[in-house]
């Protein structure tokens, strides 16, 4: 029997058949063909379950996935609720000895659950697991996708899934456009059904502070992650804009410098990590109604300005804060399904304590969101203004809008 146990496989000597094991891998299965694979643990493969997946497709006609839940939006959740897979469910209440007196009330831990199966050894199981009860007993005894995992918005969870759902099936409520560079300054937008820019509502003229606009930016490498832009309508509290997609950082700054100019001179929030650095440069000898951060610790004749909204491991958690309570207040205004889809893999990651995407998902959008959260509440409130000629421009302007940054932010600040 040894000789046929070796490592990572178990071999039949009379049939040839075998029993083959492989750490998990994005190439997971693609040495040969087989009878079946099974992929254990399957919610868990967080850096590598949407390339496994992929990747076994061609390699087996039977593909098994097999998993207690990890967070609603991980490649296992999507497959167990797509309705293309037999599904077979092994709950606790099945189990001979675990189910043994059971018996219907109300969930220990949470009170919306009125009529749930419960028995003396689920009981004595929930009291043992009582100091993080969210994450084991929804994980490891109700099979709770949505409680499951370390999500960061894991309260809001059911209303992400509600309106995911709604934006879904409804569609998009507006027209689709894309853009072409026209020189070596310049893009221009037209008609495109497949387009990623997705226009809601066109800029109602003769306000001020109305519309505000927010961007994570990316490297614009086509493996990597997306750039996102965000325009807020401040006044009736929804996006009436939005762009995500993969974009060198040149033409994002000629983009966000277009819609700037097009929704009233709206005010702008760029990301200034890393490749926002760039988007900035260019920016800010293009557009003046740019946010940026203030230091007045120095003693100086001006106050130190710095471009940009800078997140790091004291503000991010601060500004998702934001957006968690706009989520729990249904108040977002956010009409991109794509995000609500960010917002159920985004986590609070036990082992470093830092927010972001779990494994290989994306959190551009949800950024892009907090910072849109961020300026809403540091801007003024939006206000109506009567139009009138500025001669120091030689062009159409709307209150103070058209004024210098500093002239601006002096007013509020």
């Amino acid at each position: 029997m040894k000789k046929h146990d070796n490592v990572g496989m178990l071999l039949n000597p009379e049939t040839g058949s075998f029993l083959a094991g492989e750490a998990n891998n994005e190439n997971f299965g693609t040495s040969g063909r087989y009878k079946g694979i099974m992929l254990d643990e399957f919610s868990k493969w967080l850096e590598t379950d949407a390339a496994a997946w992929t990747s076994i497709q061609d390699a087996t006609a039977a593909p098994i996935v097999v998993s207690t839940p990890y967070g609603i939006g991980r490649k296992f959740s999507q497959l167990r609720f797509s309705g293309a897979i037999d599904v077979e469910t092994l709950h606790w209440s099945d189990h001979p000895l675990k189910s043994a007196g059971r018996f219907r009330g109300g969930h220990p831990f949470d009170p919306e659950k009125r009529d749930v199966w419960l028995s003396p050894w689920y009981l004595m199981e929930c009291e043992r697991r009582k100091d993080d009860p969210a994450a084991n007993v929804g994980q490891e005894l109700d099979i709770d996708y949505i409680t499951s995992g370390t999500p960061f918005f894991r309260y809001q969870m059911q209303y992400i899934q509600d309106k995911f759902k709604r934006l879904e099936e409804d569609g998009f409520k507006g027209q689709r456009y894309e853009f072409r560079r026209v020189d070596d300054s310049t893009i221009e937008t037209f008609k495109f059904a497949e387009g990623r820019i997705f226009i809601r509502k066109e800029p109602e003229e003769g306000w001020q502070y109305r519309y505000c606009i927010s961007a994570d930016v990316a490297e614009g490498l086509e493996k990597g992650d997306n750039s996102a832009m965000y325009i807020y309508d401040r006044q009736t509290g929804e996006d009436v804009a939005w762009f995500v997609g993969k974009i060198d950082t040149f033409v994002f700054a000629l983009m966000l410098e277009y819609y700037g100019f097009h929704y009233n001179e709206a005010y702008v929030a760029v990301e200034a990590n890393n490749q926002g650095k760039a988007v900035l440069q260019e920016l800010k000898h293009r557009y003046e109604n740019l946010y940026h951060k203030q230091d007045f610790s120095y003693v100086a004749d001006i106050d130190k300005k710095e471009l940009g909204f800078h997140t790091h491991v004291a503000s991010k958690p601060i500004i998702c804060a934001k957006l968690q309570k706009a989520l729990a207040n249904e108040v977002d205004g956010v009409n991109d399904r794509f995000f609500f889809n960010e917002c159920m893999t985004f986590i609070h990651d036990p082992t470093n304590g830092k927010l972001g995407a779990s494994g290989s998902a994306k959190d551009d959008r949800v950024m892009a969101q907090a910072i849109k959260w961020a300026i809403h509440e540091w801007l003024p409130a939006p206000e109506q203004v009567e139009e009138y000629h500025d001669p120091n421009y030689g062009k159409k302007s709307f209150g103070i809008a058209t004024r210098k940054a500093s002239d601006i932010r002096n007013i509020w600040r």
